[in-house]
């Protein structure tokens, strides 16, 4: 990929040091990225995934974004083009540069002081959008979970013919349990960040919170589903590891430091008390969504390096957090 080419659009003078040096990062499932350095300042190159390509998300992006620098957040923000756009397309693709916050990601922890340090991270981020001024784009949409269980009902007679039993006995499962786990359509409502993963947040070397990445699905919708994703990726193993656990301690930090976070938007006791529900039906609503894209295999990006195919990351991905979410039940019934 030409990207001395792509860069010619923004109004940054790459060296052939910083073109040669660039990075591509080993976290991410969608969007292209490569990281380059000049001048001692970090940006980020992306070719951005059309399933959030939209104007409405680059446009949540930066206005967001420049709204938490407003607030004292560090955060990654926009480079407009030589035109004054968002984005440069070309050849169907869609590509951003931003400047980047310098930070160390990680894939997964086993560390609570870590979990803590971000869960509270998160939260300040949920609190401080609470006060932002306008209304968000039309961009992504996440969490739409009815759609997955309507796609799966469609795969049910494939993936209970398919040559390994454990995708049909996963259709099973998942159609039989999620449907059980959507919240309440009347809980109050927040910007959340929907993708928080701790792989989408930057660490200092000492272990400190410094940003978040990766905005592209902004949206208005329950802090839960935020609280339940960060849980289901934040107390496991690898999303891909067939005997994924879950991990109590880390969920304990994490739920201590988000809670304690909310200042000016406090949960209720309601939602309190549906932090566990929200958690199962984002590990079981992520694993549908692993299970559509082992029959449409078109959408989440894959490790050549240790698969290969998109369907069989993809059964991994399935079987991995099946583990999970079943190691979560038994933590439960303990409790």
């Amino acid at each position: 990929m030409d990207i001395a080419r792509i860069v010619q659009h923004w109004p940054v003078e790459f060296s052939a040091e910083a073109l040669g040096s660039a990075k591509r990062p080993t976290t991410g499932l969608l969007n292209k990225t490569f990281l380059l350095r000049e001048a001692g300042v970090l940006y980020v190159l992306q070719s951005v995934h059309p399933a959030v390509a939209f104007d409405g998300s680059f446009k949540n992006y930066d206005n967001v974004t420049q709204f938490l620098k407003s607030k004292g957040f560090q955060t990654q923000t926009f480079v407009r083009t030589n035109s004054g756009a968002l984005w440069h397309e070309e050849e169907g693709a869609r590509w951003r540069l931003l400047v980047g916050v310098e930070g160390v990601t990680h894939e997964f922890t086993t560390d609570p002081a870590l979990a803590r340090e971000a869960g509270s991270f998160l939260g300040s981020f949920t609190d401080v959008l609470a006060s932002y001024p306008h209304a968000l784009d039309e961009g992504r949409r996440s969490f739409v979970y009815e759609g997955e269980i309507e796609r799966l009902d469609l795969y049910h007679d494939e993936l209970m013919h398919d040559p390994d039993p454990r995708m049909g006995e996963a259709a099973e499962l998942l159609l039989r349990e999620l449907p059980h786990l959507l919240l309440p359509k009347d809980l109050p409502e927040r910007i959340i960040h929907t993708d928080p993963k701790i792989s989408n947040f930057l660490f200092s070397s000492d272990g400190r919170a410094v940003s978040m990445i990766d905005l592209d699905a902004l949206q208005v919708l329950s802090p839960l589903y935020d609280l339940g994703d960060a849980i289901r990726s934040w107390c496991g193993q690898a999303e891909d590891d067939p005997n994924n656990t879950f991990n109590s301690g880390i969920y304990e930090a994490l739920v201590k430091g988000y809670t304690g976070a909310l200042k000016t938007s406090p949960l209720s006791e309601r939602e309190v008390a549906l932090i566990p529900n929200a958690a199962k039906l984002v590990m079981l609503g992520l694993t549908t969504r692993f299970l559509n894209d082992y029959i449409d295999d078109s959408y989440f990006g894959w490790d050549a390096t240790r698969y290969t195919s998109r369907k069989d990351h993809n059964k991994a991905r399935v079987m991995g957090q099946l583990s999970l979410y079943k190691t979560f039940e038994k933590f439960q019934a303990n409790i």
